[in-house]
């Protein structure tokens, strides 16, 4: 019988009298079963991993043995439900006063555990749930736990100027006869009013992707432009009242792509223009940010064992090579490649590449894989064996399935159209995100804390604070372990970093400082003039 011991913490809280964990005491500890690894390190800093000989995250075991088939698009649930914490609620009443575990409840635990590693092993995901994502929890836990600090003049800055600008964007858009911010009243008025077709809006499930529309009509740059003053607005209205630090909850496996995700607040999804208002939490300290270049790219490439690709992606920048190739810009060119790995539509790409008919567009796709066969046969492969065995894998072993429920979000044709291209994106996105993760163990093993400080792990790229006088190393040492993470799962690559130390007192965007102060003072800067072309917009720009 193998011994356990138990630690119950409610997800995201620490220890404290409200939130008081829950113990099951053996004889000995030979393996330590959580509900998340991630917070429950976090809680218990003292804690010891290291001396049990497996450890059993309840939340990671559940997302494993389901990942893909609780999508919202097969569910149409937006919160993931587990049915570990709704059988804890009902449990915790027969807790003892000492916040001991009763003995038949534990025993319940550990089956259910145990069922949960059957399942994972069973889907082949055991290996990685060893390798990846149990070292990652742990690292993710020791590198963060310092928080983020805040600039609190421009955090109280933005606040007073956010209201008048969402007021702007607002009464601009009810002049046009737009009275709702919602993405279900967009749909409707832009079709309404004949500017678009349903078909037309590329979309994430139930949400409108307002970048990818931004070609079709100047009103999804005030959308997305709103967005970011939300996303702003949520960060900065978690800065407690007198203090600038924060400290984001994250999700070690939040996606079923298996990527870190955040929240409360999401200091990965602060916009660029927005990021100056994260600051080391000393003068003494500066802020890098290292990021892997075209890694999905090199990612594809190695899995598709596509010469060509591997060879461009060695020896310089795709993009611009497939730019000459093609004969096309190199923007235009990027947008071209990750439409066909990521299977935007033929009439999406047509109206990105500019308008006109799909002729010209079948012809720049049919050379786009002249240059790269291996690659359009792999993508083929990925759908064909989708279909057969109702999974799609990563370089780790890990599945992500076709959901058995049908809640009507999709229609039937859409549903398979979305399915055909996570066929396709899913051993990219995975794989990129086991060699991220892998990347930040390995840095963890090579730092101490009390120099090193992780403030956010951004899918691709790696923002972090350090002393001033030992940036230079550290910088040195983060790249060296972003490349050696990518070679360790894939040999045949040379992976690029590209270091952004430009302006260390504060966080900035990848290849320029971006101005706090100019975004505030200009947040419709570069909009196509006014959504009805007779507005005046002078009062804005």
């Amino acid at each position: 019988m193998l011994d356990v011991e138990i630690c119950l913490t409610p997800h995201g809280h620490g220890c404290d009298d409200e939130h008081k964990p829950f113990f099951l005491n053996t004889a000995g500890h030979s393996a330590l079963v959580v509900f998340d690894l991630y917070h429950t390190t976090l809680s218990y800093p003292n804690m010891v991993p290291d001396r049990y000989n497996e450890i059993w995250d309840i939340y990671i075991l559940e997302r494993l043995a389901t990942l893909g088939i609780n999508h919202r698009n097969y569910t149409g649930n937006e919160e993931l439900i587990s049915r570990f914490q709704s059988d804890l609620d009902g449990w915790k009443e027969n807790f003892s006063g000492s916040g001991e575990i009763p003995a038949y409840i534990a025993d319940k635990i550990v089956d259910y555990c145990r069922s949960l590693i059957e399942i994972v092993k069973g889907k082949g995901a055991w290996h990685h749930y060893v390798v990846i994502e149990v070292p990652f929890a742990l690292s993710l836990s020791r590198l963060t736990r310092h928080g983020v600090f805040i600039d609190r003049r421009k955090a109280d800055l933005f606040l007073s100027f956010a209201p008048t600008a969402r007021n702007k964007f607002v009464n601009q858009l009810r002049r046009a006869g737009l009275d709702s911010t919602a993405d279900e009243d967009l749909k409707q008025w832009l079709i309404d009013s004949g500017r678009v077709e349903l078909q037309q809006l590329a979309d994430s499930g139930q949400y409108l992707n307002y970048k990818a529309n931004v070609s079709l009509d100047p009103v999804f740059e005030i959308f997305k432009r709103l967005d970011k003053l939300k996303r702003g607005h949520k960060l900065v209205q978690c800065i407690n009242l007198g203090r600038q630090d924060l400290y984001p909850s994250y999700r070690t496996m939040g996606t079923d792509t298996a990527r870190c995700t955040c929240r409360k607040p999401n200091v990965m999804a602060i916009p660029k223009e927005l990021r100056p208002l994260v600051i080391p939490h000393s003068a003494s300290w500066g802020i890098v940010e290292i990021d892997y270049c075209q890694m999905e790219v090199g990612v594809i490439a190695a899995l598709a064992m596509d010469r060509q690709l591997i060879s461009d992606f060695n020896s310089g920048d795709v993009y611009q090579r497939l730019a000459s190739f093609l004969s096309i810009e190199r923007d235009l060119a990027k947008k071209v490649f990750l439409s066909l790995i990521y299977g935007v539509g033929i009439s999406t790409l047509t109206r990105w590449i500019g308008g006109g008919d799909n002729t010209t567009t079948k012809q720049m796709m049919n050379r786009f894989f002249t240059r790269y066969p291996k690659l359009q046969d792999y993508l083929n492969e990925l759908v064909q064996q989708g279909r057969e065995h109702g999974f799609a894998t990563t370089v780790t072993g890990l599945r992500r399935y076709i959901g058995t429920e049908r809640a009507g979000i999709l229609s039937p044709e859409r549903l398979r159209d979305w399915e055909t291209n996570w066929f396709k994106n899913y051993p990219v996105q995975g794989s990129s995100a086991a060699v991220f993760k892998q990347s930040i163990i390995n840095i963890e093993r090579r730092v101490s804390v009390r120099e090193f400080r992780l403030l956010v792990p951004m899918y691709d790229s790696i923002v972090f604070e350090a002393p001033l006088n030992q940036l230079q190393y550290f910088i040195e040492l983060v790249s060296n372990e972003m490349r050696s993470a990518m070679q360790q799962y894939f040999p045949v690559l040379k992976p690029k970093v590209e270091v952004n130390d430009f302006a260390v007192q504060y966080w900035n965007s990848k290849d320029s400082l971006v101005s706090f102060n100019d975004f505030l003072a200009n947040p419709l800067d570069g909009i196509m003039p006014g959504i009805n072309k007779n507005d005046d917009w002078s009062q804005f720009l």
